[in-house]
C-alpha cells in the first residue's frame, strides 16, 4: 500500500496499516524520540516501568506496567467495555449482519486477497456486488 511520509511527505510502500514514516525518515524520528526520553530520564521526568502513577480518571496509584499506561485497571477496564459498546451499537444501526460461507481453505486467501488491496473483506464483498450488479444488469 502506498502512504505519504508525515515527515518529508514522500510516498513510499508499506505493508503497515500504520506506518507514517519513509524508511530514512522512521530511523530520524526513532533517535529522535531516544534523545526526548533521555532528557526526560536524566530529569526524572521519564515515566519509568514498576513506579507508581497516578490514574488520569480516578486518581487512585497504581503500577505502571506499559509505557502508554495512563489509566488503573479498573478504569482501563470501564474504558474498553465503553469503547466495545458504542462500536456495538454502531455496528448493529448501520449494518446488517450476514454471513458468508466459502470453500474450505479459501477464507486465508481471500483474506489476503482483500489486505493486499488495501481492504477488508467487508469492504472487498460489498465492491464485489456492486461490480457484479453494474455488469449483470440485464440478468
Amino acid at each position: 500500500m502506498q502512504k505519504t511520509c508525515a515527515y518529508c511527505g514522500m510516498t513510499f510502500e508499506t505493508d503497515s496499516g500504520r506506518a507514517m514514516y519513509c524508511s530514512n525518515c522512521r530511523i530520524a524520528m526513532q533517535l529522535e524520540r531516544n534523545r526526548d526520553y533521555m532528557k526526560r530520564k536524566d530529569s526524572n521526568e521519564a515515566r519509568l516501568l514498576g513506579t507508581p502513577q497516578k490514574c488520569e480518571k480516578c486518581g487512585k496509584t497504581f503500577i505502571l506496567k506499559t509505557g502508554s499506561q495512563k489509566y488503573c485497571e479498573e478504569c482501563s477496564q470501564k474504558s474498553s467495555s465503553a469503547k466495545i459498546l458504542n462500536n456495538n451499537k454502531y455496528t448493529s444501526t448501520h449494518y446488517d449482519r450476514m454471513t458468508v460461507l466459502v470453500p474450505k481453505g479459501n477464507a486465508a486467501e481471500i483474506k489476503e486477497y482483500a489486505k493486499e488491496r488495501g481492504l477488508s473483506v467487508n469492504q472487498l464483498f460489498n465492491i464485489a456486488l456492486k461490480e457484479y450488479r453494474s455488469n449483470h444488469k440485464n440478468d
